[in-house]
């Protein structure tokens, strides 16, 4: 197969009987064209797991030396196209994985017969698994504080979710309100304290329970400005007659006072 694509030249100088030598004249036909259906074996390597990657490797061929067209499919649906290696998502979860090579000759583009190759079972999901914990929102009282994370291992289900405050004296509280809640509002306990968080992974089904991560807070909770919880004006709005206000004001720490 080396002379395929290329051009044959062919050289012919007449030489007479006596020896006198003619002008040469030059020829060329071509490309020179591989004969035969373009043939392949292939296999599928990779374990069928989510966040793994599959690749389709070629094992023999024969006159298949043009660009292959390739399609990865998740049951009748094309998930990619013309690359030898597919990474699973969480969307393959309990299908099989199948790959559609196509041979082509180089010069001709003629097409081979079409081979398969499938994992040997379907996609399973890898074990639950949370990465990239933080914390968002200000440590300052009547604030609200969020985590977030990012989670793998199929479809989550109700992670566990555990948030502490650590003292400045040394002792731990758990806030049981706020158990598997993403979101907390800082109060008053808070003030001068750390927060933990710590998420554990769970898969929806419940079957699998995964790794726990931690993150406590780099600084403790300020205090935040004096906060309104009610104010009721109490009294007949009529001349000469008194009004009273009753407001409730939440100062998270020593009391201040208030304008009216």
């Amino acid at each position: 197969h080396e002379e395929e694509g290329k051009r044959i030249l062919v050289e012919y100088t007449p030489v007479s009987m006596s020896g006198t030598v003619g002008e040469p004249v030059i020829n060329t036909i071509g490309p020179v064209e591989v004969l035969g259906v373009p043939e392949v074996e292939i296999v599928l390597e990779g374990e069928a797991l989510e966040c793994e990657t599959l690749h389709v490797r070629v094992m023999h061929t024969l006159n298949a030396d043009g660009e292959p067209e390739i399609r990865w499919l998740r049951a009748s649906k094309v998930i990619a196209r013309d690359v030898d290696t597919y990474k699973i998502t969480e969307d393959d979860i309990g299908l099989p994985i199948v790959v559609e090579y196509t041979p082509m000759t180089a010069v001709t583009k003629t097409r081979g017969p079409t081979v398969r190759a499938s994992t040997k079972h379907p996609v399973s999901p890898m074990p639950p698994t949370v990465s990239n914990l933080e914390l968002v929102g200000e440590l300052i009282t009547d604030q609200k504080l969020t985590v977030k994370y990012v989670y793998r291992g199929g479809t989550e289900g109700i992670s566990r979710i555990k948030w502490t405050r650590l003292s400045p004296e040394g002792w731990t509280s758990t806030l049981h309100e706020y158990k598997n809640q993403p979101t907390i509002r800082l109060g008053k306990d808070d003030l001068n304290c750390l927060i933990r968080v710590a998420v554990t992974a769970r898969r929806r089904d419940l079957s699998t329970e995964g790794n726990t991560l931690y993150y406590t807070t780099p600084t403790r909770v300020r205090r935040g400005p004096p906060k309104v919880n009610s104010h009721i004006l109490e009294g007949k709005p009529q001349e000469g007659e008194p009004l009273h206000a009753n407001v409730d004001v939440e100062y998270y720490g020593k009391e201040g006072t208030y304008q009216v």
